[in-house]
């Protein structure tokens, strides 16, 4: 979930990837077999009842030592010694006190921080900004086009998410790309047809004929399978009916 990797990184700090590379197969680095590693350990304890926190956090380490590594106490950078901690905070110097992370959805109310409601957020911090739907695509839109990468989580399980092809629209069938509205959006919301399956990252934008598309990088197997393996490209509709929610710098949000 977007909005906990600025809490995790705060309290943590952050390290190159050349630093804890994981353990990569000949094609790349492949998380799935520690998902079901951890999965299958979970599920133990649950239909088992056997949770005893100490123990678990214990055993869960070590799977995640298995799969990425040891995590180094200090590393080198650019010939000077750091912590994960102390490289978070004197050499990326990231602010997350600049950016907030927005929503839309008729379960809250407008222009107020609220809870994301959706079990990927499961320490249920109540700071997410909540917009009316066109505030909330045209910050998103504000943010590209001032020069900034937009982190936005949703639903990646649609018709018209083309893996093949590598884009994501909402096929007319669905609903005409003029119909889109605040109900249309907060209905898919309560059917559970739009989901917060994925976390991508925005980081370019054009309009063509006056449709919005937006240049995607994602982690997930299937923006492998295209030919522009690693990217996707989501038309405007697909971003405004789809996704949950975003991270923008605050100075754009219009409060």
């Amino acid at each position: 979930q977007i909005g906990e990797t600025f809490r995790v990184a705060e309290e943590y700090g952050l390290i190159p990837e050349k630093d804890l590379p994981g353990n990569p197969t000949p094609e790349g680095y492949d998380a799935g077999p520690l998902y079901e590693e951890l999965a299958v350990y979970l599920d133990y304890l649950k239909a088992n009842d056997h949770w005893d926190k100490e123990s678990a956090l214990r055993y869960v380490k070590d799977i995640l030592t298995k799969h990425l590594g040891e995590m180094p106490e200090e590393f080198k950078y650019e010939g000077k010694s750091y912590t994960p901690k102390s490289f978070y905070k004197k050499v990326i110097k990231f602010n997350p006190e600049k950016y907030t992370s927005i929503q839309s959805t008729l379960s809250s109310a407008f222009y107020e921080y609220d809870n994301f409601p959706f079990p990927d957020h499961w320490w249920k911090g109540k700071e997410f900004y909540n917009l009316p739907i066109d505030e909330f695509y045209s910050t998103i839109v504000k943010a590209v086009k001032a020069g900034y990468s937009v982190p936005i989580g949703g639903d990646t399980s649609e018709p018209g998410y083309n893996r093949y092809e590598g884009i994501a629209f909402i096929p007319e069938i669905d609903i005409p790309q003029d119909l889109i509205n605040q109900d249309s959006r907060e209905y898919r919301i309560y059917n559970e047809t739009t989901g917060d399956d994925h976390a991508v990252h925005i980081i370019g934008y054009v309009n063509i004929d006056g449709i919005d598309w937006f240049l995607v990088k994602d982690s997930s197997r299937s923006a492998y399978q295209s030919e522009h393996p690693g990217y996707y490209f989501y038309r405007g509709d697909y971003v405004k009916l789809k996704m949950l929610n975003a991270v923008v710098p605050s100075h754009l949000i219009n409060k």
